[in-house]
């Protein structure tokens, strides 16, 4: 996966809601660390949330799946 590239992750957020995300992955994104939707110290990815274009942490252990989106080109 190049730097940009959006990917299809199921996702487990901090309510529990189960979906279907797309992200764009930050350079350096992955960081151990907590936050106020991640308490805790844990593995937390950066991401543009392409649904609303703003950066947001994604606990590692919330995604169940990981796949690149294809291009219909």
């Amino acid at each position: 996966m190049l730097p940009g590239e959006v990917v299809v992750i199921d996702y487990t957020n901090w309510r529990g809601e189960r979906r279907h995300r797309r992200i764009i992955p930050q350079y350096r994104g992955l960081v151990f660390w907590q936050s106020d939707h991640h308490p805790g110290t844990q593995w937390l990815l950066s991401a543009v949330d392409c649904e609303d274009n703003k950066i947001k942490q994604f606990a590692m252990k919330g995604i169940h799946s990981w796949e690149p989106e294809m291009s219909n080109g």
